[in-house]
């Protein structure tokens, strides 16, 4: 089975981070947000990827090359000018002549992705996507579904007042290939904005189930933040490629830590990062490669990106700092 990528937009909601990178290129735990994405999709035995680029697409691709990296085999199209993201699918339809994935470049998740594409496969939907209920609608697409999952009506953001419901879309969709009925060739086309509306003005059969498991769109600062904690605390279930020295500490190879600093859980630091003597890494903390904390430094619900560098006796609290 292919899934399709979407890692074609700017990012603007994770700005200041984005603007020498491109968003699939955001560490969480120091590897690449989409690092972790093609791990997910391989894990459920996705293994032929397609992938559309425009914002700093060479960086993008000269990262994850052909994939065999990963695990995976990959294919890019790139965007000369942004499609949205149904345009974008359309754009690389002569791909697609099974049922496929939609996944966007920021989706981290555990979630079990072979029972999604079950529950659709049975109902024998044109479209089928992931559903998890949420407090914030005003950042997703609501749907409300009838008791077999057909969905009967979809808001795309509404405002908290005029919801219809706190169920929401994850952004993770399970297409036939006659979706692509439903989108124009060469338009700047949106699934939420104008597919899906089309779909049920269509009555054509439109389905959402609800997935298991952690999802979290790293589309904001305030989610780029969570998502760590979600890690580090264990609620998202994702390989850290570190030893994990006491309970919900992680030390990588190469990291020196010095005998009279102090380590909270949860806390991860990366390979050859240095750690003081004196300095307090107060829970939540993540440090990236390479980096330094000064002593005496007092750290908490804090991300270090690779070679920062803390200066000592300095407090940080619910920050990024990066490179």
């Amino acid at each position: 089975m292919k899934a399709m990528i979407l890692a074609a937009g700017e990012g603007t909601r994770l700005k200041p981070l984005t603007y020498q990178l491109p968003k699939p290129l955001v560490p969480i735990l120091n590897k690449p947000v989409m690092a972790h994405v093609l791990s997910w999709l391989s894990k459920n035995d996705i293994q032929e990827i397609v992938i559309n680029t425009h914002y700093m697409a060479d960086q993008i691709e000269s990262y994850f090359k052909d994939g065999a990296k990963f695990n995976v085999k990959i294919q890019y199209s790139r965007e000369e000018k942004l499609l949205g993201t149904a345009g974008g699918v359309k754009k690389v339809e002569s791909l697609f002549q099974e049922t496929f994935l939609v996944i966007g470049a920021d989706d981290l998740s555990d979630v079990n992705l072979k029972q999604l594409i079950k529950s659709h496969k049975l109902t024998r939907a044109v479209a089928s996507i992931g559903l998890k209920e949420v407090e914030k609608t005003e950042h997703y697409g609501i749907v409300v579904t009838d008791p077999t999952g057909k969905i009967l009506q979809f808001q795309e953001k509404p405002q908290t007042d005029k919801t219809a419901s706190r169920t929401a879309n994850t952004g993770i969709y399970v297409f036939e290939p006659e979706i692509f009925n439903f989108i124009p060739e060469n338009e700047v086309f949106d699934f939420g904005r104008q597919v899906f509306p089309l779909l049920l003005k269509k009555n054509a059969p439109f389905y959402g189930f609800p997935v298991e498991g952690y999802w979290c769109d790293i589309g904001s600062l305030e989610e780029y933040k969570n998502s760590h904690w979600s890690i580090l605390s264990g609620e998202c279930k994702i390989d850290l490629d570190a030893p994990q020295i006491s309970p919900r500490i992680w030390i990588s190879e190469g990291a020196k830590i010095h005998p009279e600093a102090v380590l909270r859980p949860p806390c991860y630091v990366g390979k050859g990062t240095v750690v003081e003597k004196g300095a307090v890494l107060d829970q939540y903390v993540v440090a990236g490669e390479n980096a330094r904390i000064g002593a005496k430094s007092h750290l908490n619900r804090t991300i270090l990106w690779d070679e920062t560098v803390i200066p000592p006796e300095k407090i940080l609290e619910n920050s990024v700092i990066a490179e």
